[in-house]
């Protein structure tokens, strides 16, 4: 196969995209640039390789063969210019502004946790644990929790950012001198779903004494060896796939919304418009809050409601997830700030004028909405969502919040 195109690039789409993903984005252009429906002089030639590039990314043996060839077509980086060459002994300024540099013991602690888990060394990882974890964890049921997930994911990479270092923090009922927050970005085998999947959280390092541990911060893992025990048999019977749509899926099936890694593999095309031609685009994170949000049928019921509001009040462009269980994230393409605030506003009203009902009985919940356009990189912009969230965690009101305070 001699490769004269990027098909990636052509249909707008990750490199790592799942087959839904691709056919998401064929269809979605072939509605643009199709002759029939476009005006524009190129929209024939455009359609044709629109076409070209879905012919083979939709074909598992085609896609493998031409992602060998583009691989070794891959030019390599090209070396410093000579006119600036590295002056080991003069570091960096910092930008004004930027956040404190993460100890670098920190970040080893961190990565020779995922290097452990990687490599399915659970002694080693459970050694990096911190004291206060390893009184509510057995070195026996850390393994087994390790081992049965690893029936279902097998790391292949990972990437660790720091994002943020407290002094004198809380956490879990103690103060730490010392802790680092890290974003986490992972690509993982699913075995069961036979495909690689993206994922995104966050990770936490606290200095114990002289040395750094990582928080896992389970007060009970039982209940997690238990569901993955139940999930690895699928991966001999490959039984009870509804039930698998429902975990794996890139929709969730009670909002019919995208779940966290089908949000990702969407948000993917809006990044790459952002580094090619600077198009903008904002992050909206709405959180419910209610006292009894333990109970999972009502959990289901909030989030049914909130799922059917925003799907009949974004745009089609827009890309709208449950997060988490009492999450939603919004991402509003072509969005400046101050429009993403009179979105959120708007979503707010309407949600106020038609609230849940649960069992024939009106639910009073409480929205918090955090806004914030995008800048470099995703994970920075999420970790500021997720901050403006934790601010508003106590307050009553539902409200929005942003990075220059509450929007009215």
């Amino acid at each position: 196969m001699v490769i004269t195109e990027d098909y990636y690039r052509i249909l707008q789409v990750h490199y790592l995209a799942e087959p839904e993903v691709i056919e998401s984005a064929y269809k979605r252009l072939a509605k643009k640039y199709h002759p029939d429906v476009s005006s524009a002089g190129d929209a024939e030639t455009r359609m044709k390789k629109i076409n070209e590039a879905y012919e083979i990314l939709r074909d598992a043996k085609k896609r493998r063969d031409y992602d060998a060839q583009r691989r070794l077509n891959r030019p390599s980086a090209p070396p410093p210019p000579r006119s600036q060459p590295p002056r080991p002994n003069t570091p960096p300024k910092r930008p004004q502004g930027e956040k404190a540099a993460a100890p670098q013991p920190a970040v080893d602690a961190l990565t020779r946790y995922f290097n452990c888990i990687k490599a399915r060394d659970y002694d080693g990882a459970y050694h990096l644990l911190t004291h206060q974890d390893k009184t509510k964890i057995s070195r026996a049921d850390f393994a087994k929790w390790q081992t049965n997930v690893a029936r279902i994911y097998a790391l292949q990479e990972y990437s660790v950012t720091p994002e943020q270092v407290l002094s004198d923090a809380p956490l879990g009922g103690r103060r730490f001198r010392t802790l680092v927050r890290f974003s986490v970005k992972t690509i993982e085998k699913n075995f069961v779903m036979e495909r690689l999947e993206k994922d995104l959280f966050t990770k936490t390092v606290v200095l114990e004494g002289d040395s750094w541990h990582v928080y896992a911060g389970h007060e009970d893992i039982k209940p997690f060896i238990a569901r993955y025990e139940e999930l690895s048999k699928l991966v001999v019977a490959k039984s009870a796939l509804g039930f698998l749509l429902e975990q794996y899926s890139l929709r969730d099936v009670t909002t019919g919304l995208f779940t966290r890694k089908g949000f990702l593999a969407e948000a993917e095309r809006e990044l790459e418009r952002n580094r090619r031609y600077g198009n903008p685009f904002s992050l909206v994170l709405l959180t419910l809050r209610h006292p009894a949000l333990h109970d999972e049928g009502l959990k289901n019921a909030l989030a049914e409601w909130c799922g059917k509001t925003l799907q009949k009040n974004i745009r089609i462009l827009d890309i709208a997830a449950r997060w988490s269980d009492t999450s939603f994230l919004l991402l509003l393409p072509e969005t400046r700030f101050y429009r993403a605030c009179r979105a959120a506003k708007k979503l707010l009203h309407k949600l106020e004028k038609a609230p849940p009902l649960y069992r024939g009985r009106r639910e009073e919940i409480t929205l918090h909405f955090a806004v914030d356009e995008y800048a470099p990189s995703l994970e920075k912009t999420l970790a500021r969502l997720t901050e403006l969230a934790a601010l508003a965690k106590d307050t009553p009101q539902n409200l929005i919040l942003t990075r220059r305070g509450r929007f009215e």
